[in-house]
């Protein structure tokens, strides 16, 4: 409030631009002639001045955000003129206009039901003093009610309806059995306390009308569940308001639900889904809908679950030597399971009716259907709407009269199917409730406008809220349990715009710290928050009146650039995209402390659809830029994505239109609400994107996050410079005339093999091409720091793309052998490099099974039983190389480096149970600092055998596996895909990790394990293991997998011993 004190003391002498590509905000305000006017001023204003006012105000805190929230109120910075900001805010005060009514200005308008008693612990806040903390009379609100027999809404006669009937086989068998659902009392969950209120004196005459109603039987306590003390589980019934006249009737069975398991049945719609529904200009929506009347207790249950639904009531009236319980026989309100079973069976009579396609069913967080006719049953209530499309334009000036329903139209059609459905499952309906083929309604908590093309939460709910807050703003001081209600109603009203939600920050975990039944003085960033939500309640609502964007945004970023491109698509397709995108998101956290917790989810698969499409558009750069400093990689997205929709926004010809962006990060894809680790960097974020939403009125579609795209082909390029991009390639090898000296290889080349110099020379010509792509021209005789420039710009390109971090880093050690520049000469390349490696994920090994090992070793060996030459000794190799690696828990180098003279078997003579074992001697281990040259001990008796026959064919001082590394990964590739096991994850590491497991499983020694293994420390060993455990309960293989692995096993015996011939008879046979 301060800052727009100051802004419009100083709105005469601000810098204001007025160029078309001004950024929206900051901007001078839309209404400068209502200046100095305060909202706080009750009957002083008249209502045209107010709303303007209002919009003021409103700008003003856009421009506060933006800026970053200053402490000074006079940033020194550009902002939009008046007549570049005027055509925006014209557009939003008519709806503030519309929001606003004349008890809302005078501060007269009156709550109703839940806000009404919320209104009223509010105006009881009057006598909290401005001294600090004081505690007042702080009355609880609760929804449940004591009951009053005459109030309960109950049906004539209950459980008319049999839910086993209506649903299909496999879940009436579920019904049938409830008992079967209990848990083990060890799996029992907290125990709780039912909330009880019914009166003694109301306990006879709710006996009797529930009795009359026959929702209740009376079972002997010896029958009834207990606990292992012989506690009885009690459940208690409370009330619930439904209306003037009724109560709900709730029975709180909770200490029963801890010992059942959860149907996962009901796929419910909401509200929500009708913020999918786009309408064309001659288009409008009309919705019919039903409500059963007393839904709950017109399901009877089993006879035998009855017991299982006691109530705390008075035996009164019966038997007094055997004492009774009061049970329910109907599904109660309350039941951990009623909903899953009152949804199922409310889906069962509909289908039968020919209602609920498939095709035409909404569920929230799935994508809503093509057809024009969506239907959707929420437990007792349903919604049939339909997008009738009319042969002219639809008048929006009040002067539209919408076409009378006809016979043959679906939802009429659909209407009538249900209400015979209803009538043949004797379910009964609330006829006062229904509605037919009307534009205007409420349904599923929503408030829609089908001419107009608005949904959202009723706008008496609104008005209401907006109302509370102002006066707990108006007030200062304010109780947990009001806030807590206050944001229940905030969180319902913004389901319909969620960009709003991230205008709550602070004020969660402050609410986390308040004390119960106090009267605390609200902080000012608190103040602001709740100021800021209804400054954005007038426009919390779905507008369907709005036209999809015919092009197609991409973002992208690294840690230190970013940028953005565009293709055009069709209409079709956008509406497609457009239905495809995001509308359900997840909880995320940007440091990813909870992936390695157990019960995890796992990471959802990007989008194939949107994958697939980025490869088949003609894509065109908007931008391309470089961040002032790294940051993490989703808050970069974040950047990358808002600074695409505030251009949109800028332009006023984009206003009103559905812009789709795809991204290839879950984190920016749906974000929404900021998280606790780096909150103030995401809180900042995600407010700075509110603007762009409201005033420019865009709404940014996020679609499914893709996957990289691979390297552009051709066509995609567009024609670039290929003849300097080609130049490029031969940079390197253009002749060095030497000065002097001889052609002798020179000692820094001493040591550098010849294949490695090869790779190092092919890596750095392809980081200078890139360079090149980049829009460097780099040579030897460029400066130092024009080197480091360009190689940092192509190492984050790289990043980008899908090359490899290690090739990366051998390009630029190339470049720097090639032209003789120091590590120390290319600081910024360098630490781009460090980023990257500080990105990457730790990728852990996925541990082979001694079972799957087995399998692939009898196909090695008859693979090469089958091969002939080299290839059979290699197969053969890859096959003890591999048992070796298991067997001794040897890491894929230290497997490629052992020589002959590396192994030391046993006397042959002291083979058996008390043989010493075979020797492998490790000389360059990668733990060397604990022990410089490490041994393991191997009894495997098989194994020992086998490589005494394979020892026999090769002589000293040669490698015992001479093969290279790209030939035993390939061969290994082979060998997995010949058991359908390629998918899996497995690589030459999983040796040692599947070894590891498969000896803690039988013997479950650590300290045995980590000398053997060769640990240094215990925790890393400990860590080891629960990842390769972990992974095991992970490991699903295919039927396919699995047979073939049946199949090899039948085989195995062929292991125990090596084939009688030698070894080089063998191969020279061949």
């Amino acid at each position: 409030m301060k800052y727009l004190a100051w802004l419009e003391r100083a709105h005469g002498y601000l810098l204001e631009r007025s160029s078309a590509d001004t950024p929206l905000f900051p901007s001078a305000l839309p209404y400068p002639e209502v200046a100095g006017l305060r909202l706080g001023t009750k009957g002083l204003l008249k209502s045209t001045d107010w709303c303007r006012v209002f919009v003021n105000a409103l700008v003003a805190w856009c421009n506060f955000v933006v800026l970053g929230c200053p402490d000074a109120y006079e940033p020194r910075v550009a902002h939009r003129s008046v007549e570049g900001i005027r055509p925006y805010a014209d557009k939003l005060l008519g709806e503030v206009a519309e929001f606003f009514c004349p008890e809302m200005l005078s501060g007269t308008l009156s709550c109703e039901g839940k806000r009404k008693d919320l209104e009223d612990l509010v105006a009881s806040g009057t006598g909290a003093c401005y001294s600090g903390v004081v505690k007042v009379g702080c009355q609880q609100l609760s929804t449940a009610l004591p009951m009053v027999a005459e109030r309960v809404a109950i049906p004539e006669e209950a459980g008319q309806v049999d839910p086993r009937r209506c649903l299909e086989r496999s879940r009436a068998e579920v019904v049938d059995r409830l008992p079967d659902l209990r848990l083990p009392e060890a799996l029992w969950g907290e125990e709780v306390v039912a909330c009880h209120r019914v009166a003694v004196h109301e306990e006879s005459s709710l006996l009797r009308r529930l009795w009359a109603a026959k929702m209740i039987t009376f079972v002997p306590e010896q029958e009834l569940p207990r606990r292992r003390d012989g506690r009885l589980l009690l459940g208690g019934l409370f009330a619930v308001r439904k209306n003037e006249k009724e109560d709900r009737l709730i029975f709180d069975r909770r200490p029963e639900n801890a010992t059942m398991k959860r149907l996962d049945w009901a796929k419910l719609p909401a509200g929500a889904c009708l913020c999918r529904m786009v309408l064309a200009e001659n288009e409008i929506l009309r919705g019919s809908g039903d409500d059963l009347r007393n839904y709950y207790y017109t399901l009877a249950l089993p006879p035998e679950w009855v017991r299982f639904n006691a109530k705390l009531l008075a035996e009164a009236g019966f038997d007094a030597a055997v004492p009774h319980r009061a049970c329910l026989r109907v599904l109660g309100m309350g039941d951990v399971n009623g909903c899953a079973i009152a949804q199922a069976t409310h889906e069962a009579v509909l289908q039968r009716g020919g209602l609920l396609n498939k095709a035409n069913t909404l569920v929230y967080g799935e994508p809503v259907p093509k057809s024009r006719v969506w239907q959707g049953a929420y437990l007792d209530d349903l919604l049939i709407i339909y997008r009738l499309a009319l042969a002219q334009r639809v008048a929006l000036d009040g002067s539209f009269r919408p076409p009378a329903p006809l016979p043959q139209d679906p939802d009429v059609m659909l209407t009538r199917a249900a209400e015979h459905a209803y009538h043949q499952a004797n379910l009964s309906r609330a006829e006062h409730k229904a509605f037919r083929c009307e534009t205007k309604f409420k349904a599923w908590g929503a408030e829609v406008d089908g001419v107009r093309g608005r949904a959202g939460a009723p706008l008496d709910v609104r008005r209401q809220v907006w109302q509370i807050l102002r006066k707990i703003v108006d007030l200062g001081f304010c109780t947990k349990e009001i806030l807590q209600r206050v944001l229940g109603f905030v969180c319902f009203i913004f389901q319909y715009r969620r960009e709003f939600y991230s205008l709550q920050h602070h004020i969660y975990r402050y609410i986390e710290g308040m004390e119960i039944d106090r009267w605390v003085r609200l902080p000012n960033q608190i103040l602001d928050e709740l100021r800021s939500i209804a400054f954005h309640l007038p426009f919390a609502f779905w507008s369907m009146r709005r036209e999809l964007g015919r092009d197609l945004v991409a973002t992208d970023a690294t840690p230190t650039t970013g940028g953005a491109t565009s293709a055009a698509v069709s209409e079709d397709l956008a509406r497609e995209l457009w239905r495809r995108s995001e509308v359900r998101g997840a909880p995320v956290r940007l440091d990813h402390a909870e992936d390695l917790l157990p019960g995890a989810p796992v990471p959802q698969e990007p989008s194939r659809f949107a994958s697939s499409l980025c490869h088949c558009l003609r894509w065109r750069v908007l931008s391309s830029y470089t961040f002032r400093q790294t940051s993490h990689i989703n808050l970069q997205e974040l950047r990358a994505f808002k600074r695409e929709l505030c251009r949109i926004a800028s332009s006023f010809s984009s206003t009103g239109r559905i812009q789709i962006f795809v991204n290839d990060s879950k984190v920016a894809e749906g974000c929404y609400v900021p998280e606790n680790a780096r909150k103030e960097t995401s809180r900042g974020l995600l407010c700075h994107r509110v603007p762009g939403y409201l005033l420019g009125v865009v709404d940014a579609c996020l679609g499914a996050a893709v996957g990289r795209v691979g390297r552009c082909v051709v066509w995609v390029t567009g024609g670039l410079k290929g003849e300097i991009v080609f130049l490029r390639s031969f940079v390197l090898s253009w002749p060095v005339h030497l000065v002097n000296g001889s052609m002798a290889p020179r000692l820094r080349d001493a040591v550098l093999g010849k294949e490695y110099r090869r790779r190092l020379r092919d890596a750095a010509i392809d980081l200078v091409n890139r360079a090149g792509r980049c829009g460097g021209r780099l040579s030897r005789n460029s400066s130092v720091r024009q080197i480091d420039r360009w190689l940092e710009k192509a190492v984050e390109d790289a990043h980008g793309g899908e090359e490899k971090l290690y090739y990366v880093t051998l390009g630029v050690l190339g470049v720097q052998k090639f032209w003789r520049i120091s590590g120390s000469a290319l600081p910024g390349t360098w630490a781009a490099l460090k980023a990257w490696r500080h990105l990457t994920p730790s990728r852990s090994r996925m541990p082979m099974t001694f079972y799957t090992l087995q399998a692939f070793l009898v196909v090695c060996l008859a693979k090469g039983n089958q091969a002939k030459g080299r290839e059979r000794y290699l197969w053969w190799s890859v096959m003890l190389g591999s048992w070796l690696a298991f067997t001794a828990l040897l890491r894929p180098g230290e497997i490629y480096k052992l020589r002959v003279e590396d192994i030391t078997l046993p006397v042959e003579v002291a083979e058996g149970v008390d043989s010493p074992g075979m020797v492998v001697v490790i000389r360059r281990p990668k733990t060397r600092r604990v022990y410089k040259t490490q041994f393991v001990l191997v009894k495997h008796e098989s194994v020992i055998r086998w490589m005494r026959w394979w020892l026999a064919a090769h002589r000293p001082g040669k490698r015992l596996f001479p093969w290279e590394r790209h030939q035993w990964a390939t061969t290994f590739k082979a060998g997995l895909s010949a058991l359908g096991l390629e998918s899996i994850g497995f690589t030459p590491a999983s040796m040692r990790a599947g070894g590891a497991t498969h000896l803690f499983r039988e013997k479950e020694n650590l300290p045995a394990l980590q000398y053997m293994g060769r640990w240094s420390k215990a925790s890393t060993l400990r860590h080891y293991l629960h990842d390769a455990f972990s992974m095991y309960t992970a490991l699903h293989f295919s039927d396919t997998a699995t047979t073939l692995q049946r199949e090899a096993h039948l085989h195995v015996h062929r292991l125990d011993a090596p084939p009688p011939a030698r070894l080089v008879d063998l191969l020279r046979h061949d």
